[in-house]
């Protein structure tokens, strides 16, 4: 597989595909003690499609929120709505600054395009890309940018951020910006094995091990507010 066809596999996946919730844990860095830890404390899940995490960990006792514009209306812990603001403004997370214990973003589809395989998918250049593309990805970026800062300002001081897959661009992005604004990051790597049984099980068959580190696949992105 040539990088061409990579890209017409992850443009062509199913956005809508529910990755077993055990797998999102798993990547995630949320074994059995983590969770324990964090019995009775407050969690958000961005990007949470239909909320199946969110139900999850609420199961073992932590409070967790779900936000996606998919997440379905009628539950009072999933907030249907996309992030395309700071608050104050229309857009941002509707909840107070520092108001979770932990942060996850699971192959959230915006932070991915922006800062994993956008250089690739959606780069200066736009593979296959015209002006409503360029619209599109521009688009994503600033959004991007905004589910950052705004993750940040609802998190607690020194609790996690977890993302997964990697942020491969996000030091070159974005980082300058977020260490001025008190906010540091690194990356930790995943068991191989995990990350190839988890695509294996997304894309069976179609996957290349060569582009596993390069789209940030055995390793996540932790961010932690300082203060």
């Amino acid at each position: 597989m040539d990088e061409q066809q990579f890209i017409g596999v992850i443009r062509n996946g199913n956005a809508f595909l529910q990755v077993p919730v055990e797998h999102q844990m798993s990547l995630l860095g949320l074994d059995k003690k983590t969770i324990k830890g964090l019995e009775g404390k407050a969690g958000l899940d961005i990007g949470c499609g239909n909320g199946a995490l969110v139900e999850e960990l609420r199961k073992r006792g932590v409070l967790f929120e779900g936000i996606d514009p998919i997440a379905p209306r009628d539950s009072p812990y999933l907030i249907s709505q996309n992030i395309y603001g700071m608050f104050p403004m229309d857009g941002a997370i509707l909840r107070e600054d520092n108001s979770y214990d932990i942060i996850t973003a699971f192959q959230c589809s915006t932070l991915n395009r922006a800062f994993t395989i956008g250089g690739i998918l959606r780069g200066p250049n736009l593979i296959g890309g015209d002006e409503e593309d360029k619209d599109f990805h521009n688009t994503r970026v600033i959004n991007a940018h905004f589910i950052i800062y705004e993750a940040a300002r609802v998190a607690k001081p020194n609790s996690r951020i977890v993302v997964y897959p990697c942020l491969t661009r996000l030091e070159e992005t974005m980082g300058h910006m977020l260490k001025m604004s008190g906010i540091r990051f690194h990356t930790e790597k995943i068991d191989k094995n995990l990350a190839e049984e988890y695509m294996e099980w997304e894309f069976p068959g179609e996957i290349p091990t060569e582009y596993f580190k390069r789209f940030g696949l055995y390793e996540r992105t932790i961010l932690v507010k300082e203060k």
